[in-house]
């Protein structure tokens, strides 16, 4: 696959972005002609070598002799729409000033509709927003990744006043973007190199394993302390880790290894709690196979294939035995690891209890792709995570809004943007418990044995029924390969799932193996790496983690799942807010719903360490991210980070796994890890 890594040590920009494209190959005639379909006349692109710190680079200028024209998106979108240029092209182009409109329309408080595009809306812009994506489509790019921003520090002076760098508009863009600034007193990032950006890059981080044909240097226009470059590598990804996904075992996100469906969505509702998804970044869960496992993927943002949905048929017959199903059994309710296909043969990944009733709140998980290495019969797939993080969850969304816009959706009773699949788009609908059932009557290949006998051996465990349980990820979907697919099984039930894990024990079973202590010390280590924790404060985690292990030479994880009957809160019977970011200390009083995803723990004495006097008010730490599950016991004080959250206009929750303040975390204080 082709892709391409940007470099942001210097900022981004439109210009630097056309300048680095230039200078990797793309032909300033062929980009011209192109951008010659908009129909708009009174520019021309200027390109040329200069230095920046002894280093040379390509210096786009788009010289207009426009003035003062003020553009909205209605107006930029009647100008690509009616344009004759591609479709992906279009389509991208447009989800950037979509995303300038919406940042703009938030920073002043007015509606989309109503925004004026000053310099965003300018001849220069356009030019180099859609030059930006026709550049990348010439290229021949299909998914493309980032560094850690270099947004730079200080204060400018505009309209408004002085104001801290980055300005409004571009924070605004730069929301779930890592960033950082350092030694450079200059604003190092425009919004439109902002919503360039945060619209077409994947995810963001050390660059994937490829092997780079070009490398193209776009120069900035103003001299700084540090060259002012945007580098851009353009390659093949490498085979093994395929496609620019992590090795094995480096986690999913940092969930490392085996933290493989540590939701960091949301979406459970959580027995009385609800809570839907609020924003959080999807759970690791299910088909987490880790690359040797199956976990690699990738992570894909608004470069996706348009030949990714073809080949799929919503009348062919399932995947597995029985009926093309397009929702939950009779009488059953969606529940989280469920799985569903669109027509366009994308799947998704059901995430937990609360759907609006015409959707399903669930997060991208593969889409079609014939060099994909997860296969449905003839069909082949390529995993849309590399690692299950805030950032690579927000590239989904990004790909999404890209490419199919229908698929992301704001939902006010959570008060999130997401995923979330329109019923009548659901072409086949995945049922755990039936497919296991499947399973069990005939299997197929060697893992399906070994789930056979993993499901034998924890029922004569626990006193389980098969009922009881059912299977996730590429199992469930039968794209499983049974010489790297790990085995995700379920456990219905509050009751059962903690029984499950009291047989299991804390050392596992001679069965039921724990990971080496050397495996344990590379998790922490990437643990450590990704997340907001030491080491040591990862190795207290490690010893908690009771659900994860080997069946034989098989990977398994399993996880708790919600029955019917405990899920007691409807959509729309609560509302959900954001009320900003908080640090506090806290006692934990029940910890008896930590099993599940999002995982609660009732608590109080509560403490603000960092954030308003309504933190105080808080009553349950909720985390969407699997790190965080069943950590502790009761009576535990723990210090957590996150989003603080109203339910029905109190503040009550404070959320760990949500797309703000990075996604936080949950630890305790030394001395009490035990």
């Amino acid at each position: 696959m082709r892709i391409a890594y940007l470099d942001c040590f210097a900022g981004i920009s439109g210009n630097m972005v056309l300048g680095a494209l230039l200078d990797a190959g793309l032909s300033l005639e062929r980009l011209e002609a192109e951008l010659a379909r908009l129909g708009l006349d009174g520019y021309r692109i200027v390109a040329g070598e200069v230095r920046r710190k002894g280093l040379r680079g390509i210096h786009v200028e788009v010289e207009t002799e426009e003035q003062g024209v003020a553009r909205h998106l209605h107006d930029i979108e009647e100008i690509i729409e009616g344009s004759g240029l591609p479709a992906p092209v279009q389509a991208r182009s447009l989800s950037i000033f979509r995303r300038l409109a919406e940042a703009e329309a938030r920073v002043h408080g007015t509606p989309v509709d109503h925004v004026h595009f000053h310099e965003v809306g300018a001849l220069d812009a356009i030019v180099d927003v859609v030059g930006a994506v026709t550049g990348f489509w010439l290229l021949g790019v299909e998914r493309a990744y980032a560094s850690h921003v270099h947004v730079g520090r200080g204060t400018i002076t505009c309209a408004h006043g002085v104001i801290p760098v980055p300005a409004p508009a571009t924070a605004e863009l730069l929301k779930g973007v890592p960033i950082y600034g350092r030694d450079v007193e200059a604003e190092l990032v425009t919004p439109t190199g902002a919503a360039i950006l945060a619209s077409l890059a994947a995810g963001f981080g050390p660059g994937p394993a490829m092997r780079v044909d070009q490398i193209g240097y776009g120069a900035g226009t103003r001299e700084l302390p540090l060259p002012n470059l945007l580098r851009i590598s353009i390659g093949e990804t490498l085979g093994g880790a395929e496609d620019g996904e992590e090795a094995a075992e480096a986690g999913h996100g940092g969930h490392g290894h085996h933290d493989h469906h540590g939701h960091e969505h949301g979406g459970h509702g959580h027995g009385e709690h609800g809570h839907g998804e609020h924003g959080h970044a999807a759970h690791e869960h299910g088909g987490h196979d880790h690359a040797g496992h199956e976990h690699a993927g990738h992570e894909h943002g608004a470069h996706g294939h348009q030949e990714d949905t073809a080949g799929v048929d919503p009348g062919e017959e399932a995947p597995y035995a029985g009926e093309a199903a397009q929702g939950p059994a009779a009488g059953d309710k969606p529940k989280d690891r469920d799985f569903l296909q669109t027509r366009e043969g994308m799947l998704f990944c059901v995430t937990g209890y609360l759907h609006p009733p015409d959707r399903y709140t669930a997060y991208l998980k593969y889409t079609p792709d014939p060099g994909g290495k997860w296969r449905d019969g003839e069909r082949a797939y390529r995993r849309e995570l590399a690692h299950y993080h805030v950032s690579t969850v927000a590239g989904t969304l990004r790909y999404l809004e890209a490419n199919y816009p229908h698929y992301v959706s704001d939902c006010p009773v959570r008060d999130i943007r997401f995923s979330m699949v329109p019923r009548d788009c659901v072409a086949r609908y995945f049922r755990p418990r039936e497919r296991l059932q499947e399973i069990l009557a005939g299997p197929r290949d060697a893992l399906e044995e070994e789930t056979c006998a993993l499901v034998d051996y924890i029922a004569g465990l626990a006193g389980l029924s098969a009922h009881d349980m059912g299977v996730t990820g590429s199992l469930l979907t039968a794209t499983h390969n049974p010489d790297f697919s790990d085995i995700d099984l379920l456990v219905y039930g509050q009751a059962e799932a903690a029984l499950l894990r009291d047989r299991l024990g804390p050392e596992g079973t001679d069965e039921f193996r724990r990971p080496s202590a050397e495996e344990r010390a590379g998790w922490c280590a990437r643990v450590a790496e990704h997340h907001p924790l030491s080491v040591d404060e990862a190795a207290y985690l490690a010893r908690r983690r009771w659900n994860y292990g080997y069946f034989g030479p098989r990977y398994v994880s399993i996880h708790a799942i919600r029955r019917d009957e405990e899920i007691d809160e409807e959509y729309g019977q609560r509302t959900y807010r954001a009320r900003g970011l908080a640090r506090l200390r806290a006692v934990l009083a029940d910890v008896s719903e930590a099993l599940f995803l999002p995982a609660i723990y009732r608590v109080e004495g509560v403490e603000v360490l960092e954030g308003g006097a309504e933190a105080a008010g808080v009553r349950a730490i909720v985390s969407h991210e699997g790190l965080y599950c069943d950590v502790a016991e009761p009576g535990a004080t723990v210090e957590a980070y996150g989003k603080l959250e109203a339910v029905n206009g109190r503040v009550d929750h404070l959320v760990v796994g949500a797309m703000e303040g990075a996604g936080g975390y949950i630890k305790l204080p030394p001395g009490m890890g035990g």
